[in-house]
């Protein structure tokens, strides 16, 4: 998985973006994940850091960053 672009920072950028709230945190938290440690974070390490309950709920949300764009499988 690749992140494609970076958000700018600030509150409310999902709508020009096009992401949900939570949509905009998971991949906010991915990016800060990537530069933290220099590799992306697995489904599990998402369902950790941001507290979802199954390794589906994070696939729903990367499939919908990659359909909007910002991620690559």
């Amino acid at each position: 998985m690749r992140l494609l672009t970076d958000l700018p920072p600030g509150p409310r950028v999902y709508r020009a973006s096009g992401l949900t709230p939570r949509q905009e945190e998971v991949y906010r938290w991915m990016v800060g994940f990537r530069l933290e440690h220099d590799k992306m974070p697995t489904v599990r390490d998402v369902m950790a850091g941001l507290g979802i309950k199954s390794p589906n709920g994070v696939c729903c949300h990367l499939g919908a960053l990659q359909r909007k764009g910002l991620i690559t499988g």
